[in-house]
């Protein structure tokens, strides 16, 4: 029932407080997850009915910064409480001999010393604000006997015994997925479907499953999984022509393509690709691109015709928190695509759908130098509430369908531990058969 997921906890989690060492690896989305962001389309099946449905997920914290100031009286807001909330969970747990805090990020700066200086107020000590780079050759961090260690501008390490892991690529390379070092969050829930798109559409068909009899459901687009590239025409030419292409492990919009006519494809094709294995969806379009609208299919509402000249694709993205009392929002705004969507389908052939049908802020500029294009950012406040085309009814979907993403991709980290309290290498190898990510895998846990 939705009181249930509403105060669901996870099954591992009383595990975590008997097993300090292995806290770190099976901590679930209620306690020790703090938040989940997921990116949600508003959006009409066949019959003409609003939904949301989750686009993608992400296990580490991203967005809160774009969101409007809610306790004025706080300068940390949000960042605070979330910290309080969550974070507090594992410090209590963690063990204070092995060290200090720190924060770990990649390149969002401002989101991560906001949270470097709530943990500081919170925790009443210093915290470490690290940045790491794939391309660092003598990076400010190592991992020595499952502790996380730390440099400092005179070259010393010091210890550490919990850390709040920001967004990266390729995390599992970083992370080690059994550490003493408690980090949140743990790079399971990243192969368990926040950052692995391949495994999330397994979790959330497993978890539809539990679901059955209900009425609820995780709402996604129809999902092909595993697929090489060889077998992609095929099956986009069987969807209609129209179709995303996903490379599952990437973020931040990169590895996404959007197919609407066949040089897009071709496109594709033609790009060398680091991992074998791809992730297929149903395009959700513009409903007037379709002359049969399909009972499986999601079609493209769009932006408010009293707001904007033109009608333009618009995500949302929720962040939970989660806490003993249960999961709450704690941030949420919207972002439009570059251009407006074009109403004659036969219009697709000379464009780039992507300018259309990506909505990622961060994007390179004519050097390939990433910059954000903060104009095309929704804020959800009085003054701009009513560009997105939403109301009460449609936040609380989008905040049942964040919750119930987060549910299942925490069982699906369940899943992957065995009763020996070690990954399930075995069960992710049948699940998500990828050479490249499974060498991946393989080479960081040796190491």
């Amino acid at each position: 029932t939705a009181t249930e997921c509403l105060y669901y906890q996870p099954k591992f989690l009383r595990w975590a407080g008997k097993d300090p060492h292995f806290i770190n690896i099976l901590h679930g989305a209620l306690h020790s997850e703090p938040e989940l962001p997921t990116d949600l389309f508003n959006d009409v099946d066949s019959s003409g009915k609003q939904h949301m449905i989750i686009i993608e997920t992400n296990s580490t914290s991203a967005g809160l910064c774009q969101m409007p100031a809610v306790w004025s009286i706080d300068p940390m807001g949000i960042y605070k409480s979330v910290i309080e909330s969550a974070f507090n969970d594992i410090l209590e747990k963690a063990d204070p001999l092995l060290g200090g805090l720190a924060v770990v990020h990649y390149t969002n700066v401002m989101e991560s010393s906001g949270y470097a200086a709530a943990l500081a107020e919170v925790a009443k000590e210093k915290v470490w604000l690290v940045t790491w780079k794939f391309d660092d050759p003598n990076p400010p961090l190592k991992w020595l006997h499952q502790i996380l260690y730390i440099r400092d501008a005179n070259g010393e390490w010091h210890s550490i015994r919990a850390c709040f892991r920001m967004g990266m690529k390729t995390p599992w390379i970083v992370y080690p997925l059994i550490t003493r070092t408690l980090v949140m969050n743990p790079v399971v829930t990243c192969l368990a479907g926040g950052r692995n798109k391949m495994m999330a559409s397994r979790a959330y068909e497993l978890f539809n499953e539990e679901l059955s009899g209900s009425g609820l459901t995780v709402k996604y687009p129809k999902t092909l999984c595993n697929l090489k590239k060889a077998e992609i025409p095929t099956q986009i030419k069987q969807m209609g022509g129209h179709a995303v292409i996903k490379s599952p492990y990437s973020s931040v919009g990169s590895g996404v393509y959007t197919i609407t006519n066949s040089k897009e494809l071709q496109n594709f094709l033609d790009e060398k690709h680091h991992y074998d294995n791809f992730l297929l969806q149903s395009l959700v379009g513009n409903i007037s691109w379709y002359k049969t609208l399909q009972p499986e299919q999601y079609y493209i509402t769009g932006s408010n015709p009293g707001v904007f000249e033109d009608n333009y694709l618009i995500d949302f993205r929720m962040v939970l928190s989660g806490c003993k009392k249960g999961f709450r929002p704690v941030c949420v705004y919207a972002r439009r695509a570059r251009t407006p969507l074009v109403e004659d389908y036969r219009d697709l052939s000379a464009l780039n759908s992507w300018d259309m049908l990506g909505i990622t802020l961060t994007v390179p500029d004519s050097t390939g130098k990433l910059i954000k294009e903060i104009d095309r950012l929704i804020p959800l406040d009085k003054k701009t509430f009513d560009q997105a085309k939403i109301d009460i009814d449609d936040l609380v979907d989008a905040y049942v369908q964040s919750f119930l993403a987060t549910i299942a991709i925490d069982k699906m980290s369940s899943r992957l531990i065995r009763d020996d309290k070690e990954f399930n290498y075995a069960l992710f190898k049948e699940m998500n058969p990828d050479p490249m990510l499974l060498r991946e895998i393989d080479s960081s846990s040796k190491s």
